[in-house]
């Protein structure tokens, strides 16, 4: 072979590969991108926005070009009996130069369109809903009523933390009384939902339960959740919204002095001292072994006060210190003998900090 076709034949195959290289691929389909959407007989969903679209295919659905913000938008209008899941291809690129002609910078997207089908609640649903959420309302005010007088017993706070056992006693009280009288109010909210006639949610323990939580939550969670579901309008909030105001300024501490003898007292002292460019005490942390459960259900006779916590305002700085009443020897919070109140170390509390002193002394010692 002449050496001039063997010099020709690699120029020949260079120029071709960079021929081939320059030369524009067609457009590729993007995707599929799945999309899923909530589908409703009559309803127009939003598929795809952009400066400009051309709709190629639609698998027997009805889908349509719509003006739109953002230029123009591909909308399916769902219909019974549609598919759950179908394609559609679509153009999308910059507007066109002419009207009707094909968007320039033009590019291939699938859309891989997944419906679901969406709750459609009728009236006479919504009209048991509410007669069921009141029934709860009433149950609950009722309950509240009669255990209020338990409550507010000074013989029963002066023996149990009340606030930590109303929630066993009302729970208790709330899901017998579910029971007993068969008040499965949340099986009976749910077929109202699902509409039918005959029972289909079996009632259970755990349906009751979460009846009995409900309930013994009190008026004030039924209706919060009568205001969300729509059936009552928003009471005015300026009051609450003061009150959490005024709580994010508090910090709340508690004592608990141990080594008091059986003849023995102690005075808390609190005195209001210059904050300066005192640190912010947030909480203390011990290792300290505590009776958790038995401090959370019954008062400490030790503690001050014996139960919840003494509210401070977190604007201002305090010494805190115990004195011995027989003595009239004063302590600080690290069980340390000090002259007087005034001598005990300040603090500045947090916006919501909760502040446990433990304070071990020793009575009849002297600074």
């Amino acid at each position: 072979m002449p050496t001039s076709h063997l010099t020709g034949l690699p120029c020949l195959v260079l120029f071709a590969a960079t021929m081939l290289a320059a030369w524009p691929a067609p457009a590729a389909a993007q995707g599929p991108v799945l999309l899923q959407v909530q589908a409703r007989s009559g309803q127009e969903t939003a598929l795809l926005s952009a400066p400009c679209i051309r709709l190629v295919k639609a698998s027997g659905v009805n889908v349509k070009l719509v003006a739109a913000d953002s230029g123009q938008s591909l909308v399916y209008v769902s219909r019974t009996g549609d598919p759950t899941q179908f394609d559609v291809d679509a153009k999308t690129g910059q507007v066109a130069a002419e009207e009707g002609a094909d968007c320039t910078a033009a590019a291939a997207v699938r859309l891989n369109v997944k419906t679901y089908m969406a709750p459609d609640l009728s009236a006479d649903a919504l009209g048991k809903a509410f007669n069921i959420l009141v029934a709860t309302f009433v149950l609950a005010l009722l309950l509240e009523s009669a255990f209020a007088l338990l409550f507010n017993w000074r013989l029963f706070q002066e023996f149990v933390v009340g606030r930590s056992w109303r929630t066993i006693i009302m729970f208790a009280v709330s899901l017998t009384v579910v029971r007993q009288f068969d008040l499965d109010l949340m099986a009976t909210l749910f077929d109202a939902y699902r509409g039918v006639s005959d029972m289909q949610v079996k009632r259970s323990w755990l349906t009751s339960a979460l009846t009995a939580m409900i309930v013994g939550g009190g008026s004030v969670g039924v209706n919060r959740i009568l205001v969300g579901l729509g059936f009552r309008s928003q009471i005015s909030k300026v009051e609450e919204e003061h009150a959490q105001l005024a709580s994010r300024r508090l910090a709340y501490i508690s004592l608990t002095v141990r080594g008091i003898s059986q003849d023995g007292g102690y005075q808390v002292n609190l005195v209001e001292a210059p904050c300066d460019t005192l640190p912010l005490t947030l909480g203390i942390v011990t290792r300290k072994g505590r009776m958790r459960l038995r401090a959370l259900l019954f008062p400490n006779p030790d503690r001050f006060p014996r139960s919840g916590g003494h509210a401070l305002d977190a604007n201002l700085c305090y010494r805190i210190s115990v004195t011995e009443l027989h003595t009239g020897i004063s302590y600080d919070t690290r069980g340390e003998p000090i002259g007087s109140p005034d001598a005990a170390s300040p603090y500045r509390f947090a916006p919501g900090a909760i502040v446990d002193f433990d304070i071990s002394v020793r009575p009849g010692t002297g600074p």
